[in-house]
Formats: C-alpha cells, structure tokens, sequence
C-alpha cells in the first residue's frame, strides 16, 4: 500500500470536506449498525478468564480449535445483535423517514457489508489479542480498557478524524481502526469515492490478515508458557 496510495484515500488538503452536510438521521442508522454488528461482547475477558482459571484446558482437549470456536462463538452473538439492530432500524426510519435524505444503491450496500465484515474480524482479532496476553499477565483489564479507548478514538466513533492534526491523520492511515467506523460511514455519505472505499477494503483485508498471523504467533508462545492454573 504506496504512501501515494494513502493519500489517495484522504488527501489533507480536503479533509474538511469530510465532515457532512447533510440529514445525520441515515448515518446514525449506520452508525449504529456498525457499533453493534462489529462488537467484540467483551471477548477479550472471556479469553483472559479461560487462559486464568485453567478452564482453557478443557477446550484443548476437544477436536475445534479454541480459536476457532471464539470465532464461531462471536460471529453467532452478532447474528442475534443484527436482528435486534435492524428491528431498531425500522422503527427508526418509520418514526423519522421523512426526514431522511437518503442516496442508497445496491453497490453502496455490497461495499458497506464487505466493510462491515472486515471491520468485524478486525476488532474480534484486536480482541482475541487482548485476552491472550493473560498467558503471560494475570490482569488485564487495565489494558483492555486502554484498547477499548484507543481503538474508539482512532476509528472515529468519539469525532470524526478530520478534526485531528494532519500528522496524526497520516498514521491513522497506516492503522485498521479508522477502517472499522470513520471510512465506511464517510463512503456512506458520499464523501469518499467508490474507488477510496476499495482501497479501504483492500487495507481492511492485509490488517485481517496481519492480526490473524499475529495471533498464530501468540497463541503458540502463549501455549508453551500454559500452566493449566485451576486444575
């Protein structure tokens, strides 16, 4: 991903032209499917909890593989958030349709729930990383909290990141947190280009890959330091 390329997707000089000008009310909509359908449901601390309390032990005696039965295990929890988030949706819409400036189309819908995806087993991977730091510290939760707050802030769900200084913008880029909130909703509001929303994805797909990589790392080192405690 050519630094070119990067700033292809935001260039600074029009980032204030990021931020809409239109009806919030279709973006909260959004906004709120995105908040739900890519929550992690505390997984880091259920992890933590398993790795601390020996109960980890009784998952590796079974034929699925732990990492995969958390992945089964959340992609299940979002199933049941995502009846509940269009249910909402619905009486949203019927209360303030009218209201609502909306410019839908099929493409757009495809390459949000793409988005939407990726954003998902991205911030379940960051998660699954989190917890798996209990094989080598019994307390977590200060860092989960850090996480929480860190990955929120640079995604976008605080304030929109135009509002940072153009340096920090410029890491952002480099990083998968602004791709699980702040681009999918500026592709929304038509404030990026479908091709700017590709190149989102393709970014979203090399972080899927580079967390689930680093995950195989530490779950193998994190294996070999397991003591079982509780049993």
């Amino acid at each position: 991903f050519s630094g070119t390329g990067v700033k292809a997707l935001f260039p600074p000089e029009k980032a204030s032209t990021l931020v809409s000008d239109v009806c919030p009310c279709p973006s909260i909509i959004i906004g709120w499917i995105f908040t739900f359908i890519t929550s992690t449901y505390n997984y880091e601390s259920v992890i933590s909890r398993d790795i601390r309390l020996g109960n980890l032990t009784n998952y590796l005696l079974k034929p699925i593989s732990y990492l995969k039965f958390t992945c089964i295990s959340a992609i299940g929890r979002v199933g049941i958030a995502f009846f509940f988030i269009v249910f909402q949706s619905i009486i949203y819409i019927s209360l303030f349709g009218d209201k609502m400036i909306f410019n839908i189309t099929i493409e757009k819908i495809l390459i949000l729930l793409i988005m939407m995806i990726f954003a998902f087993f991205i911030k379940l991977f960051l998660s699954i990383l989190v917890g798996l730091m209990s094989f080598w510290f019994t307390e977590i939760s200060g860092l989960h909290t850090f996480a929480n707050i860190f990955v929120k802030f640079f995604s976008g769900a605080f304030f929109p990141l135009v509002l940072l200084p153009i340096s920090v913008l410029k890491v952002s880029y480099f990083l998968p947190f602004m791709y699980t909130f702040f681009v999918p909703i500026q592709f929304f509001l038509d404030k990026i280009s479908l091709n700017q929303a590709l190149i989102g994805i393709g970014v979203q797909f090399i972080w899927c890959i580079l967390l689930y990589l680093i995950i195989k790392i530490v779950w193998k080192f994190g294996l070999k330091k397991y003591e079982g405690y509780g049993i």
